[in-house]
Protein backbone atom coordinates (compact mmCIF):
# COMPACT_ATOMS: atom_id res chain seq x y z
CA UNK A 1 0.00 0.00 0.00
CA UNK A 2 1.03 3.64 -0.27
CA UNK A 3 1.34 3.88 3.52
CA UNK A 4 3.64 0.87 3.67
CA UNK A 5 5.79 2.25 0.85
CA UNK A 6 6.02 5.63 2.57
CA UNK A 7 6.92 4.02 5.88
CA UNK A 8 9.44 1.76 4.20
CA UNK A 9 11.05 4.70 2.48
CA UNK A 10 11.20 6.55 5.79
CA UNK A 11 12.64 3.52 7.52
CA UNK A 12 15.18 2.90 4.81
CA UNK A 13 16.34 6.45 4.32
CA UNK A 14 16.14 7.64 7.90
CA UNK A 15 19.61 6.49 8.87
CA UNK A 16 22.93 6.52 7.09
CA UNK A 17 23.72 2.87 7.70
CA UNK A 18 20.38 1.28 6.84
CA UNK A 19 21.50 0.51 3.33
CA UNK A 20 18.32 -0.91 1.84
CA UNK A 21 17.73 2.48 0.28
CA UNK A 22 21.00 2.53 -1.66
CA UNK A 23 19.48 1.11 -4.87
CA UNK A 24 16.77 3.78 -4.66
CA UNK A 25 19.12 6.74 -4.29
CA UNK A 26 20.51 6.95 -7.87
CA UNK A 27 17.09 6.15 -9.33
CA UNK A 28 15.51 8.92 -7.27
CA UNK A 29 18.26 11.40 -8.14
CA UNK A 30 17.84 10.65 -11.84
CA UNK A 31 14.09 11.30 -11.54
CA UNK A 32 14.65 14.53 -9.59
CA UNK A 33 17.14 15.80 -12.15
CA UNK A 34 14.73 14.98 -14.96
CA UNK A 35 11.95 16.94 -13.25
CA UNK A 36 14.30 19.84 -12.59
CA UNK A 37 15.22 20.13 -16.26
CA UNK A 38 11.79 19.42 -17.80
CA UNK A 39 8.66 21.48 -17.33
CA UNK A 40 6.57 18.82 -19.09
CA UNK A 41 5.26 16.42 -16.39
CA UNK A 42 5.13 13.55 -18.89
CA UNK A 43 8.83 13.85 -19.71
CA UNK A 44 9.86 12.01 -16.55
CA UNK A 45 7.17 9.34 -16.28
CA UNK A 46 9.54 6.45 -16.97
CA UNK A 47 11.99 7.66 -14.31
CA UNK A 48 9.10 7.99 -11.87
CA UNK A 49 8.02 4.44 -12.67
CA UNK A 50 11.61 3.29 -12.00
CA UNK A 51 11.51 4.94 -8.56
CA UNK A 52 8.19 3.23 -7.78
CA UNK A 53 9.49 -0.17 -8.91
CA UNK A 54 12.67 0.19 -6.89
CA UNK A 55 10.78 1.26 -3.74
CA UNK A 56 8.37 -1.65 -4.22
CA UNK A 57 11.29 -4.09 -4.46
CA UNK A 58 12.74 -2.72 -1.21
CA UNK A 59 9.39 -3.10 0.57
CA UNK A 60 9.06 -6.66 -0.77
CA UNK A 61 12.52 -7.56 0.53
CA UNK A 62 11.83 -6.09 3.95
CA UNK A 63 8.36 -7.65 4.15
CA UNK A 64 9.49 -11.18 3.30
CA UNK A 65 11.01 -13.80 5.60
CA UNK A 66 13.37 -13.70 7.34
CA UNK A 67 13.17 -9.91 7.59
CA UNK A 68 9.43 -9.38 7.97
CA UNK A 69 9.18 -9.61 11.77
CA UNK A 70 12.23 -7.43 12.40
CA UNK A 71 11.05 -4.89 9.83
CA UNK A 72 7.55 -4.68 11.32
CA UNK A 73 8.99 -4.20 14.81
CA UNK A 74 11.27 -1.43 13.53
CA UNK A 75 8.40 0.20 11.61
CA UNK A 76 6.15 0.15 14.71
CA UNK A 77 8.94 1.61 16.81
CA UNK A 78 9.44 4.48 14.38
CA UNK A 79 5.71 5.19 14.27
CA UNK A 80 5.33 4.90 18.03
CA UNK A 81 8.23 7.27 18.64
CA UNK A 82 7.07 9.92 16.15
CA UNK A 83 9.95 9.25 13.78
CA UNK A 84 12.68 9.64 16.41
CA UNK A 85 14.90 6.96 14.90
CA UNK A 86 17.52 6.95 17.65
CA UNK A 87 14.92 5.38 19.95
CA UNK A 88 14.79 2.35 17.66
CA UNK A 89 18.51 1.65 17.32
CA UNK A 90 18.34 -1.86 18.83
CA UNK A 91 15.61 -2.87 16.39
CA UNK A 92 17.54 -1.32 13.52
CA UNK A 93 20.61 -3.36 14.45
CA UNK A 94 18.52 -6.54 14.54
CA UNK A 95 17.22 -5.77 11.05
CA UNK A 96 20.72 -5.03 9.75
CA UNK A 97 21.99 -8.29 11.20
CA UNK A 98 19.45 -10.16 9.05
CA UNK A 99 20.67 -8.42 5.92
CA UNK A 100 24.15 -9.91 6.22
Amino acid sequence: TATTATTATTATTGTDDLTYSLPLRPTSIHHSQCKKHNSDPEACLSQGADVTTCAHDIVQTLSSPPMADAYMAYQKCISGNHGELYKCNKLKEALLALKN
